[in-house]
């Protein structure tokens, strides 16, 4: 037997919205029966009052109007000061696992409060979904109770909230560089080169040269390294190398050309980095791309394919760093231009959330679902989150899905919303 105040209050919540629980049991303190008429809407800001809005029960002989509060204990009432707090002055029942004290309003009048009976099953299922939310153990679920269909909808509806929380991340960036989406993009493109733990310093450089002034210099692609590293603090004299020493040179006069600031305080980190990603080698990439008039934000927005895409990134690396990945270091492998792995990471974490950004501001609808579109044509990626729904069986296809499987591990498996997410509803919706 389930102690009753050990019910999450989740699990709560989502039982009182579906009705998921005994109602010839739902009575009062006093006795008087409760019927639920309409459970109320879902108060999107909890934080701000009570968990459903505009609920409609009959308590007794009397039909009442106003919110619902949803507690572990009846006690929670007073114990939160929810008494003393105007957004619950329209609470007219008070749902609970426990009704363990008769509680009253700040007027002084009792506040009805009402027990669910939530079946064992239903708090099983709970638990079990609950244990399995480190091991992506509901993609059990997935593969014997979801539709081809029915699953490409739900990645498509994971893929619009990731990206629509891209979107907010995105809006942040394009108010901070004066509203424009050519700097936007070029914040956008280094963080996304950036790996491990250094997209705040791509971030930060990026800020530090902004595209306008990289542009004054394109046709002279040691000008546009100099200016990337010697803001990033990368041409100090601790190694000689002739390469180095050329571009240090440069630097001493681009900086008062474009009145430069070196970032004394950046932090490169290469570890846990394969060499040919390390950031000397990521910053040239970034130079060649920039130097290359490759990336004219109207030309990507047009692009129809992701073909389209990836050739705008094929450009062709200077000698030197063909066969460097860091300065004054030679590789026995050749790399002539950015690998294939990098290129869908730039179509995934790139051009797909600024497509979206991009047409949802300026409101081009036909962009938000090119940008759905592209993440068919590309690659599922591989990492800790897919590889976990791999192993019960889900099958990821393409891109779309692998996103869709992050936002779900991240958002919701993560924080153990089970009674959020759209597999966990179903779960629990079915077991009652």
């Amino acid at each position: 037997m389930t102690d009753p105040a050990s019910i999450p209050l989740p699990l709560l919540v989502f039982a009182w919205r579906h009705g998921l629980f005994d109602r010839e049991a739902l009575r009062t303190r006093s006795g008087e029966r409760v019927a639920v008429i309409d459970p109320g809407q879902k108060n999107t800001d909890t934080a701000a009052g009570p968990q459903f809005l505009g609920a409609e029960v009959r308590i007794g002989e009397r039909t009442c109007v106003g919110s619902v509060a949803v507690h572990q204990r009846a006690s929670d009432w007073g114990y939160n000061k929810r008494n003393y707090d105007p957004a619950f002055d329209g609470v007219i029942l008070q749902v609970v696992a426990e009704d363990d004290r008769l509680v009253r309003k700040v007027n002084d009048t009792i506040l009805p409060a009402v027990a669910l009976s939530v079946p064992e099953r239903l708090i099983r299922a709970h638990e079990a979904l609950q244990a399995g939310v480190s091991t992506s153990a509901c993609g059990y679920h997935i593969t014997r109770t979801l539709s081809d269909i029915e699953f490409k909808a739900a990645c498509t509806r994971l893929m619009i909230d990731r990206l629509e929380r891209k979107y907010n991340d995105i809006l942040a960036i394009y108010q901070s560089v004066e509203k424009n989406w050519y700097e936007t993009f070029h914040v956008l493109l280094f963080r996304t080169m950036g790996l491990g733990k250094n997209k705040d310093t791509y971030m930060s450089l990026a800020r530090s040269v902004p595209y306008a002034k990289l542009c004054l210099e394109r046709g002279e692609v040691e000008n546009i390294e100099a200016m990337l590293f010697g803001v990033a603090g990368l041409l100090d004299t601790s190694l000689y190398d002739a390469y180095k020493s050329m571009l240090s040179d440069r630097f001493e006069t681009l900086r008062h050309r474009h009145q430069l600031r070196v970032l004394t305080y950046c932090q490169w980190s290469d570890k846990g980095v394969r060499p040919f990603n390390f950031a000397p080698k990521r910053i040239a990439e970034l130079a060649a791309l920039i130097n290359g008039n490759y990336l004219i934000l109207g030309d990507l927005l047009e692009c129809q394919s992701v073909d389209e895409v990836r050739r705008m990134f094929r450009i062709e690396l200077p000698e030197y760093w063909k066969r460097s990945f860091s300065f004054g270091t030679r590789s026995e492998k050749k790399q002539n231009a950015i690998g294939e792995d990098t290129l869908d990471i730039l179509v995934i974490n790139l051009i797909v959330p600024l497509l979206f950004a991009y047409g949802r501001q300026k409101d081009r609808p036909e962009l938000e679902e090119r940008a759905i579109d592209f993440l068919y044509e590309t690659k599922a990626e591989k990492n800790r989150y897919t590889e976990g729904w791999k192993l019960h069986g889900v099958r990821i296809e393409h891109a779309l899905a692998s996103q869709a499987l992050i936002q779900l591990s991240t958002e919701y498996c993560a924080s153990g919303r089970c009674t959020e997410c759209f597999l966990g509803k179903r779960v629990l919706r079915n077991t009652f």
